[in-house]
């Protein structure tokens, strides 16, 4: 098109072998003219293979312009036959098969030819032509004149559903007014058949609806190929009909809707019967992770200028309608981000689901994308054979994994996240509906206007303008009755669809995704954004949460049901915008846009059905259909590029349904205060940092994210890597659906040697992944401890088999050994010191203090095994003398040895043979209340080297990047509680060891700096017994000279004495 209204008066001119162009009539104002004409051109020719192109040009009247061209080359694309001189023609190339006859036709069948200017594709548009070239006789023979060029036509009738116009623009920066549509096919004399809608501006001028059915009684040629397409101009009417502007065109083409077409495919995509096990064959591929989708890019125009496109694919333009003020649903339902799409429970819904990973997570890969295609099953396979044997050994330093604790959690077994009612059941899609629905049921056609080519004096300023929408089909007409043949107007319900009723439409907006930052990064941060919703349905916004913006986020939280009213045919176009807030400025940022078609949604079956089966309308447990969760892209009207993604979906109700079945409620739960409190006992096999003095002034730091961190008070001069502190930390965190601590739930731990002079040495670091503990007192409201029933000796047991395997007295120091570093892939027993085991150093030092560990722990063992045989060979063996004997029914043991199953309550008493004395039962009874007494009271006292109830040991390590291997650096003993504030506020506990010191009690720490006046305990406290004992000889040796110097004058006496009396 070359003029401003989106047409062009096009000519054809034909050049060949040098002579003059030979030009055809003038095609005014359209861009599909008709010529039906003949050109002959005489001339001599050499041999075919050398014979010239001939090329075919087409122009502008206006311009002269050449808008594009072709060239045909007589050997391979024209037909070669003689002309006798009876004027008989006789086809000489191609040569006809065998079985082929010669074709009946007065001139060769056309094709279609690509336009192009200086390189294929450069241009657009195709002309439909044959070429014949007729051999003389001689050279003065005259040829008949051509036949006329007209095909044969049928009678028929054009039926158009016309539903109306979508998204017009602006037209000379004025709004739309009054618009009409015009409908024009070409007749092959030359003259046209019209027909002309209504003007509307209902509901709104910019998507105006005609819900007209209007039939053209038309002749079609009876050969498909020479249909000439329906031409459609729109046209606004303005100072009252005095100004009709054109503000777009477009074109429908009719070769594939034509009956007796071989490419005709009758249309059924109104009325078509549609299941859910139809949608396996026509749904488009699920990608495993949107991160991994192939770029968006844009549609190619079809030759037909047809939009088959969806309208979240376009480009957004400006809507408006009317619409009722919407409503927010708000309640407490729970719903994580890291849940994976849900696998459809029926056979008809497993196409629409598949086991995927998260769009919103982060794998962490950065720059090293690529490594992603490594396999993680074998990564953690390697991981476990390697460091599974640490159990709880963290990865310090370089190291690439955190300690889970997942084997310690009390009652974890049990324990399942609860899936919220408005997801189950409800397939998860990773794209938009509509790639995986059956097309529209209505047909779109895109509206254009201005030139694609320009003049000197104006650019190209060619635009879509708009759509129109609505139904286009084809019926035969019989020539004689002329009654209508094929008519399938009975699969269109017209009176729905052209009597417009009113809907409820509920739209649920769950999170939105991968959002474009809007706000640049201060100090190479990244950059964020503060989106919020807005919502238009038509030309009125019925929803702007502007007020309730989420800050600096990229990945949002929504969460929310808006509820709102409109007709159907009629405001259809419901836009959704993710919007940035701006504190400064004119205006807010628009982040992206998708727009929903509600029209093709309700007016298609196959959407309709789509939950149907899933609906339950028992009173107290009504649900409506449940529609899949999509995944709609965000754009821009300056950018092909895709801004971000929302998650969402869209129930259509009658006014009936609304009121019968509830919004389904998604909001989240409240959000927790919650407290994690952090007790670090004692640090044991420390690496001292202080080479002369081989000690280490330490102490202990502890971070969660969010918060500020703590540390402990200052074990000064510690000796032999030993510190002790019994120091409670306390961290205030917001426990909720994507809060920050959630997102990123993990417990720092640093060792630090403090320096006065210099800067202060970390030791280690280590890392506690709290993610799953945090999410249980959330879901459960309810305190939750990691090691719980571990270390020290508890008389009565919990109800976990973990409590129960640490209250055992079997296992070591009532810490299990096993489970924590010598549990290997195959559940052998391993020695939790042996080079496989633990990363074996790069120093003598350091094996010896393996080794010093090793025996540590051997001696241990061998204590607890004499401590129980002292108590086995206690009780009396009792001869099988036929008496019955009680045993526990949980461990098969005798009752009174099974002390902790009978105090548990698992235990039960069964016939067997032999019989405890009941004064055993209470002897025994009596030695662990003793038991447990002395050990409250070394806790109590700070005696002993116990470990305290509900710790358990965290190794330290750090990599060591010369070697490449992780060095051993020591191990804390520690304490983790998490519990909400309303029970933390029930059970206070002060900060370090201040009151109310409970919960648990801290002792003082032993093993601390004190006074005395003794110098050589003082030195050796503040220096070490090394360097003491070295001052200590030296000083004695100075002693020793300045005894020898100052009192020589009185050994010289001595001597003189001495000498004189001998």
């Amino acid at each position: 098109a070359t003029e401003a209204d989106g047409t062009l008066d096009a000519y054809l001119a034909v050049s060949f072998s040098g002579l003059d162009p030979q030009p055809t009539e003038v095609q005014r104002e359209t861009t599909d003219p008709t010529f039906y004409k003949t050109i002959v051109l005489d001339c001599a020719l050499p041999t075919l293979h050398y014979a010239p192109l001939v090329f075919i040009s087409v122009k502008d009247y206006s311009t002269d312009r050449c808008l594009g061209r072709f060239g045909v080359n007589l050997a391979t694309d024209a037909i070669v036959s003689r002309v006798n001189s009876d004027g008989t023609k006789i086809r000489i190339s191609p040569p006809l098969g065998p079985d082929e006859e010669e074709p009946d036709e007065k001139f060769p069948m056309p094709r279609w030819y690509d336009l192009m200017r200086e390189e294929v594709g450069d241009t657009e548009g195709q002309v439909l032509a044959s070429f014949e070239l007729l051999a003389k006789t001689t050279p003065d023979q005259q040829l008949s004149d051509p036949t006329s060029l007209e095909p044969s036509t049928r009678p028929a009738v054009v039926d158009i559903v016309a539903l109306g116009l979508r998204g017009l623009v602006p037209y000379q920066q004025m709004s739309i007014q009054l618009p009409y549509t015009k409908f024009v096919l070409p007749k092959t004399g030359g003259d046209t058949d019209t027909a002309t809608t209504n003007r509307s501006k209902k509901p709104t001028p910019a998507d105006p609806n005609y819900l007209q059915h209007i039939r053209m009684d038309v002749e079609i040629p009876e050969k498909p190929i020479f249909a000439s397409p329906i031409h459609i101009t729109v046209r606004d009417v303005r100072l009252g009909g005095f100004i009709e502007p054109v503000i777009g065109t477009g074109t429908i083409y009719l070769d594939d809707k034509i009956p007796w077409s071989p490419t005709f495919k009758k249309s059924t995509k109104f009325s078509q019967e549609w299941s859910l096990d139809d949608l396996n064959s026509a749904a488009a591929p699920l990608t495993a992770n949107t991160d991994d989708a192939e770029p968006l890019s844009e549609s190619p125009a079809t030759e037909a200028g047809v939009s088959e496109t969806k309208h979240d694919e376009t480009i957004p333009t400006e809507i408006s309608a009317s619409a009722d003020t919407p409503t927010i649903m708000e309640a407490s339902t729970t719903i994580t981000t890291t849940e994976a799409a849900v696998e459809a429970p029926t056979a008809q819904l497993e196409y629409l689901v598949k086991k995927q990973t998260p769009v919103e997570a982060d794998t962490g890969a950065g720059v090293f994308g690529a490594l992603l295609h490594v396999n993680k099953n074998e990564l953690a396979g390697a991981r476990k054979t390697k460091h599974r044997k640490k159990g709880l050994v963290s990865r310090l330093l370089g190291g690439d994994e955190e300690d889970d604790f997942s084997d310690l959690i009390s009652g974890d077994d049990d324990y399942e996240e609860a899936e919220p009612e408005w997801r189950k059941d409800r397939p998860i899609l990773k794209s938009e509906l509509e790639e995986t629905l059956p097309d529209s049921p209505f047909e779109t056609y895109d509206l254009s206007l201005g030139s694609k080519v320009g003049t000197l004096l104006r650019d190209p300023d060619w635009r879509i303008t708009g759509k129109f929408k609505g139904i286009v089909r084809v019926f035969r007409k019989d020539p004689i009755t002329k009654e209508v043949l094929d008519d399938d107007q009975d699969d269109i319900d017209l009176m729905r669809l052209l009597k417009p009723q009113g809907y409820k439409i509920r739209l649920y907006v769950i999170r939105g995704v991968h959002l474009t930052p809007m706000d640049p990064g201060l100090m190479g941060a990244p950059g964020k954004s503060d989106p919020y919703l807005r919502i238009d349905l038509g030309k009125n916004q019925v929803f702007n949460d502007r007020e309730n913006y989420i800050p600096d986020a990229v990945d949002v939280d929504l969460y929310k049901v808006i509820e709102m009213s409109t007709e159907l045919p009629g405001d259809s176009q419901l836009k959704i915008d993710v919007v940035d807030y701006d504190d400064i400025g004119f205006s807010d940022d628009l982040i992206g846009t998708t727009i929903v078609d509600l029209e093709d949604r309700w007016f298609s079956r196959a959407w309709r059905k789509l939950g149907k089966d899933k609906r339950n309308e028992t009173l107290g447990s009504m649900r409506f259909d449940v529609k899949p969760l999509e995944l709609r892209r965000l754009f821009t009207k300056t950018s092909a590029q895709e801004q971000g993604q929302l998650e969402c979906w869209v129930d259509i109700l009658t006014p009936a349904e609304a009121s019968t079945f509830p919004p389904d409620d998604v909001s989240l739960p409240p959000k927790l205060k919650a407290e994690v409190r952090v007790v670090v006992w004692k640090a044991r096999d420390m690496v001292n940092m202080d080479t002369i003095t081989n000690m280490n002034d330490l102490y202990i730091k502890c971070q969660m994210e969010d918060t500020e961190a703590q540390c402990t008070d200052i074990h000064w001069r510690a000796k032999g890597g030993k510190g002790s502190f019994n120091w409670r930390m306390k961290f205030d965190v917001e426990l909720g659906h994507n809060t920050k601590v959630m997102r990123f739930p993990h417990l720092k731990i640093q060792a630090w040697d403090q320096d006065i002079i210099k800067w202060n040495d970390m030791i280690a670091e280590a890392g506690i992944d709290l993610g799953r503990y945090l999410r249980k007192c959330y879901h459960k409201r309810q305190a939750v401890k990691l090691f719980e029933g571990m270390g020290g000796i508890s008389k009565v047991g919990g109800g976990s088999k973990k409590q129960a395997k640490a209250n055992d007295p079997t296992k070591k120091g009532g810490l299990e050994i096993d489970e924590i570093v010598g549990q290997g892939m195959d559940g052998e027993e391993e020695d939790p010191l042996n080079p496989a085991a633990v990363p074996t150093p790069k120093e003598d030092k350091d094996k010896k203090l393996l080794q010093k560990r090793r025996a540590e722990l051997n001696a241990r063992e061998e204590r607890e095994r004499a401590r129980q045989n002292k108590k086995k060979n206690k009780k009396k063996n009792i001869q099988d003398d036929g008496k019955k004997k009680a045993q526990c029914g949980y461990c098969w043991k005798a009752l009174a040895g099974c002390w902790y199953c009978c105090c548990a309550g698992r235990g039960k008493e069964v016939e067997a043979t032999g019989a405890d004395t009941k004064e055993e039962q209470s002897k025994d009874l009596e030695d662990q209340d003793t038991e447990a007494f002395i050990q409250q009271f070394k806790e109590m006292t700070g005696w002993g080297d116990t470990d305290p109830k509900d710790s358990s040991w965290l190794y330290l390590y750090r990599f060591d990047h010369e070697t490449g291997t992780n060095e051993y650096m020591g191990r804390i003993c520690m304490s983790i509680t998490i519990m909400p504030k309303s029970i933390a506020d029930i059970q206070p506990a002060g900060f370090g060891r201040s009151e109310p010191n409970q919960h648990p009690y801290l002792s003082p720490p032993t093993g601390r700096l004190y006074f005395s006046l003794n110098p050589f305990i003082m030195g050796s406290q503040l220096c070490g017994p090394k360097i003491c004992a070295q001052l200590t000889s030296c000083l004695i040796c100075l002693g020793v000279l300045a005894l020898a110097i100052f009192c020589q004058p009185a050994l010289n006496a001595l001597v003189f004495l001495f000498c004189n009396n001998f």
